[in-house]
C-alpha cells in the first residue's frame, strides 16, 4: 500500500469513528420515537456500513504486495456517492414542493425494497412495516407539479434518481465536471465503471 493510500485509509477510519456516535444516537432516538424519519436512519446506517466495507477492502499497510481490488472499491465508491446524493436531495431542496417530491420518490423506493423483502419472509406483515405501498407513492410523484417525463423511469421503484449520473456529477462539480469525468473514466475504465 502506498503512503498516500495509507493516509487516505487513516482519514477514512477517523471519519468512521467520528460518525459512529451519531449513528447510535439516531437509532436509539428512532427506537424511542424521538426521531421518526426512517429513511434518514436507513441512509445514515448504509453510509456508515459502506465506509467500513471500503476500509476493509484496502490492503494492510504492512503488506505492500497485497492486491487492491479496484472493482470492488469502485462499486462501493459509487454507492457512497449515490447515498450522498440521496441525502442531498432530502436536505437541500430548492423549495417545499421539491422537498415533497423527493420525499415521495424516496418513499416509493423504500416501500418497493421493503415489500420485496417482506413478501418473501412474511407477506401479511409487509403493509404494517411501511404504511403506504408503491402505487400510493407513485401517484403522488406523478401528480407533483414538478413531474417531468424523465421521472417516468422511477415508476418501478427500483431507483431514486431521475437525473443521470453525468447530470449529478455536473451539478456537484460545476465547471470542474469535465476534468472529473475524464479522470473518472481513465481511472476506472478497466473496471467497466463509467459515468453514465
Amino acid at each position: 500500500m502506498s503512503v498516500h493510500l495509507a493516509s487516505q485509509g487513516s482519514g477514512l477510519v477517523k471519519g468512521i469513528n467520528a460518525f459512529e456516535p451519531y449513528i447510535y444516537k439516531m437509532q436509539r432516538d428512532f427506537q424511542a420515537g424521538a426521531f421518526i424519519d426512517l429513511p434518514t436512519v436507513i441512509l445514515a446506517t448504509t453510509l456508515q456500513a459502506s465506509a467500513v466495507s471500503l476500509f476493509k477492502l484496502l490492503p494492510p499497510v504492512d503488506d505492500p504486495s497485497e492486491v487492491l481490488d479496484k472493482r470492488s472499491i469502485a462499486s462501493l465508491i459509487r454507492n457512497l456517492i449515490d447515498t450522498h446524493d440521496v441525502v442531498e436531495m432530502m436536505v437541500a431542496p430548492n423549495d417545499e414542493e421539491e422537498w415533497n417530491l423527493h420525499r415521495d420518490i424516496l418513499g416509493l423506493y423504500i416501500s418497493s425494497r421493503i415489500h420485496k423483502v417482506q413478501k418473501l419472509i412474511a407477506p401479511e406483515e409487509a403493509q404494517k412495516l411501511f404504511p403506504h405501498n408503491k402505487s400510493w407513492y407513485w401517484k403522488r410523484v406523478k401528480t407533483s407539479p414538478l413531474f417531468t417525463k424523465q421521472m417516468s423511469r422511477l415508476e418501478d421503484g427500483e431507483q431514486i434518481f431521475y437525473k443521470s449520473r453525468r447530470e449529478r456529477v455536473e451539478i456537484a462539480c460545476g465547471e470542474n465536471a469535465y476534468p472529473y469525468r475524464l479522470i473518472h473514466f481513465c481511472a476506472f475504465s478497466t473496471c467497466n465503471v463509467m459515468v453514465r
